[in-house]
């Protein structure tokens, strides 16, 4: 595992996971 690619994959799940939350507001 590559280190940015954690960082990365991170982010993306994070923003992911903020569309969800703003989808069931």
């Amino acid at each position: 595992m590559n280190i940015n690619f954690d960082i990365f994959y991170n982010l993306f799940y994070y923003q992911k996971n903020v569309i969800i939350l703003i989808n069931e507001k």
